[in-house]
């Protein structure tokens, strides 16, 4: 016992530390505390709760219910949540989003959507509760696994460095600053101070399976065999985090003046967008209130949806001559910083590429679309960043198109059947695997929209590639007598014109098998009947995600 309680003492300590130093708090602050009411969550607001008194914190816990992926499991997590507020009596604002359609709607993974809908809720609620600070409990697990998830991707500088134990939540004016005391002290130690207090965090199955996500894979099968290999793999890697936070910090207060001159002429950024369901709070015992239109709403009160972002606007302008004087290995990272300051948006590296190449290549005015609803043109001697479009349309698409000109389409890739393929000319990794229990049931599939379901019998024997569009290409839908063409298909789904020649397709031999994300071809399409079904699901190569921001 006496072990346990120094234990916890020590950890707290290191919090201490933490909040006093790289995930500064200042005294007297407010601040929201996103609990899952996972393990490092719930430590992290036992933490924090534990060193509230002396630094004069006002706290507020708060959770957002992932509906349609985990049923009951869901509801209990947030019930867990309620209960801790109540015995640490803390104020408490719960809010859901269904994390299925949300990803459906942008066109992204559910790991996306969920991340997306998670820092949109901390934004609202940190505003609506009056909290200047986001608390989050990434560990130092968690940051091992996000650096090797980085290089095995490929990543530069601002990659490498992992995540951030301190940043702004959004690019909006006045931000909440998100805070992570927890990145320095691992996952068995929280899990072991949670013990101590008789506290039993909710568990997350779908954390345990490795076939769920790529960061399962990581977690439970590379780092372990990993760290058998190089037991220093940990210190390594995050040692190599902190130098290239270090490295960032540098390039970053050499470039400032460039960026300050870049983001000058800049229009505000629109509101995030918060589009979850209502969110209630409850102050233990007490009731959810309505909120007076004369007035912001109060700490726990319903949350409003944020007004819709402009149909047109400027959020960036940033002269070429600025581009020009800036030494050409540092380009990248001046372009990828305006980008990431002026919209929030984290450039994947091609992303950035196909800027430079706008920029320093193209001649007249060509269009470039980037993920969630914003452009890029070149107009004269200036690379203009525009919001143009709400999610939902082009926002959530991966891959950056060209209007202007046409894109050349690379070759046709061959899968594995079964097994992982990376293909990052289309910007996905496809794995397909045997569904041994057959076809799930409709709303099974209905959760999965990056997933289709084929009759592995039907296949004609050739190679399963995955392609772009061609002209004359044809499939027979799902539901429908003879064939259609893949462009009126495209018209009838309201497919906008530029995402057309962007299409994930996979076909086999000269019968496209489906279209990812839209329709399948009714005789290779699984039925409750096949035999053999392969499931096919198609992930964007996005672990700085974004968008990656900052996993998980």
């Amino acid at each position: 016992m006496a072990s346990a309680r120094g234990d916890s003492t020590a950890l707290l300590q290191r919090v201490r530390r933490a909040v006093r130093g790289p995930a500064r708090i200042p005294p007297g602050a407010s601040v929201l505390i996103g609990c899952s009411g996972g393990p490092d969550s719930t430590a992290l607001a036992l933490a924090l709760h534990q060193l509230a008194p002396a630094m004069r914190w006002r706290l507020v816990l708060a959770h957002l219910t992932h509906e349609g992926l985990r049923g009951e499991q869901a509801e209990q997590d947030r019930d867990f949540v309620q209960a801790l507020a109540r015995k640490l009596e803390l104020e408490v604002v719960t809010s859901g989003v269904n994390v299925p359609a949300l990803a459906a709607a942008r066109r992204c993974s559910l790991e996306e959507a969920g991340r997306h809908a998670r820092y949109a809720f901390f934004e609202t609620g940190a505003r609506s509760c009056r909290c200047g600070f986001v608390a989050l409990g990434h560990q130092r697990d968690d940051q091992v696994e996000t650096v090797l998830f980085r290089i095995l991707r490929g990543t530069g500088v601002a990659g490498l460095a992992g995540i951030p134990a301190r940043r702004p939540l959004s690019s909006a004016p006045d931000t909440p600053i998100v805070v992570r005391p927890l990145l320095a002290i691992p996952r068995a130690e929280l899990e072991a101070f949670l013990a101590a207090a008789g506290i039993s965090a909710r568990l997350d199955r779908t954390n345990l399976d490795p076939a769920a996500a790529s960061r399962n894979r990581i977690r439970l099968v590379l780092l372990p065999a990993l760290r058998r290999l190089w037991p220093e793999a940990d210190r390594s890697l995050l040692a190599l985090a902190a130098a290239a936070q270090r490295a960032r910090e540098a390039i970053e207060a050499a470039l400032e003046p460039r960026l300050q001159h870049a983001l000058a002429e800049a229009s505000p950024p629109a509101a995030p967008d918060t589009r979850t369901r209502s969110a209630t709070r409850r102050r233990t015992p007490g009731h959810p209130t309505r909120t007076p239109a004369d007035r912001p709403p109060r700490c726990g009160e319903q949350l409003p949806a944020s007004p819709p972002a402009a149909a047109h606007e400027t959020l960036l302008s940033l002269p070429r001559t600025t581009i020009a004087a800036t030494p050409p290995e540092l380009r990248s990272f001046l372009i990828r910083e305006a980008v990431r300051r002026s919209s929030g948006l984290q450039l994947l590296e091609r992303h950035t590429q196909a800027l430079l190449h706008l920029v320093e290549h193209d001649t007249g005015e060509v269009l470039l679309h980037l993920p969630h609803g914003l452009q890029a043109r070149r107009e004269y001697d200036l690379l203009l960043l525009e919001r143009t479009a709400a999610p939902g349309g082009t926002t959530g698409h991966r891959q950056a198109t060209r209007t202007a000109t046409p894109v050349p389409s690379p070759p046709p890739r061959r899968l594995a059947v079964p097994g992982l393929t990376v293909a990052p000319e289309y910007g996905v990794r496809v794995e397909i695997a045997r569904a041994e229990r057959g076809l799930p049931p409709a709303a099974q599939r209905r959760r999965a929209p990056n997933c289709a379901w084929l009759d592995a019998d039907a296949l004609t024997g050739q190679p399963l590639v995955l392609r772009h569009p061609r002209p004359g290409d044809r499939m027979r839908p799902t539901g429908l007598q003879g064939t259609k063409k893949l462009h009126d298909i495209f018209v009838d789904a309201k497919v906008p014109r530029q995402l057309r020649q962007r299409a994930l397709v996979l076909a086999s031999g000269d019968t496209i098998a489906c279209v990812l994300g839209l329709r399948a071809d009714e005789r290779l399409a699984a039925s409750p009947t096949s035999r053999a079904v392969l499931c096919v699901r198609a992930e964007p190569l996005t672990l700085e995600t974004e968008t990656d921001p900052e996993q998980p």
